[in-house]
């Protein structure tokens, strides 16, 4: 069957395509699709798993959903407070989405830009957070000015998440520009005082910089107890390399441009791009923290559903 006969609103994961959902307007919907095709097929969905057996109370927070207080305990104690339940895990999670002029990339091979991708797994993540009732919150860097949203359960965060995302849009810039971009280890600086407590921290990028600050800014999440996942974006032709004529590459983030005789280049890129991805690797895994690649031609939902995975891996470190 051909997926244009398939009914997108079903979440069959057959229509759940790059191609498909890159047709759609906004990240909103990219992403609740992404979602229905998670439960689809399985018995029971990762959406309605919990057990709501009562387990613990804590201090209301601005920013919780209301619907979990406890109006009794108010009633005898004049405090708010909210009903924790066993499997609902104490996690907040962090978005931290690269918006720097590299994520706007999109050669001819690829449906979408390294950034729509990422923005759709994103937002994705925050409503199963929503739905688990874990707490997310969201930033960007690589831009002049980052976007932010605080941590909070509430019903609209992960809709405010897609609408923020939506429009923060990645821009190269000329080489003459100057720039005050937070990189990433300024970003994980400003986010080191905004999580008060253990999260789980997903960072979306190309990790084009040097692997070196990139584990510095890592160690720092370590050091501060966070879980992390890095998810690298990769466009096919930064992986495969496939130009054939003589051209001139242009740097999106202020590098200018520069002739390049691609055939002369081609296995030596091929084998430092490698070697960076394995670099990455090695700085992960050297801190216990996980690495997932996706290439913007490849389906999101295999990379989700890892995403499930090892956030129940997570948890289950948290006891």
């Amino acid at each position: 069957m051909s997926s244009s006969k398939l009914n997108p609103m079903s979440g069959d994961p057959a229509w759940l395509t790059p191609e498909n959902l890159a047709g759609l307007g906004t990240v909103e919907l990219r992403a609740r699709l992404l979602i229905e095709g998670l439960s689809v097929g399985q018995h029971r969905s990762p959406l309605r798993g919990l057990s709501l057996e009562f387990a613990e109370h804590r201090p209301y927070t601005p920013g919780d959903d209301l619907r979990h207080l406890d109006w009794k305990a108010y009633g005898k104690s004049d405090r708010l407070y909210l009903k924790r339940h066993h499997q609902e895990t104490n996690v907040d999670l962090m978005l931290l989405v690269d918006a720097s002029g590299s994520m706007a990339y999109r050669s001819e091979g690829a449906v979408w830009s390294k950034f729509t991708g990422a923005s759709t797994l994103a937002v994705a993540l925050a409503m199963l957070a929503h739905q688990q009732h874990d707490r997310s919150g969201f930033a960007t860097f690589g831009q002049d000015s980052a976007h932010e949203l605080g941590m909070s359960s509430a019903r609209q965060q992960w809709r405010l998440t897609a609408r923020v995302l939506d429009q923060a849009q990645p821009s190269s810039r000329a080489p003459a520009e100057p720039s005050s971009a937070d990189d990433l280890s300024k970003a994980v600086v400003r986010l080191g005082a905004r999580l008060r407590r253990r999260s789980i921290v997903v960072i979306l990028s190309d990790f084009f910089d040097d692997p070196t600050a990139i584990r510095s800014a890592l160690a720092r999440l370590k050091f501060a107890g966070h879980d992390v996942l890095l998810l690298q974006l990769i466009d096919p032709a930064e992986r495969d390399f496939p130009f054939r004529r003589s051209t001139e590459f242009e740097g999106l983030e202020g590098e200018g441009r520069l002739p390049v005789e691609p055939a002369a280049l081609r296995e030596s890129y091929r084998r430092v791009f490698a070697e960076h991805l394995e670099s990455l690797g090695r700085a992960a895994a050297s801190l216990g923290f996980d690495h997932l690649t996706l290439a913007t031609d490849e389906p999101l939902l295999p990379v989700l559903r890892e995403c499930l995975s090892l956030r129940a891996g997570f948890a289950s470190r948290r006891g």
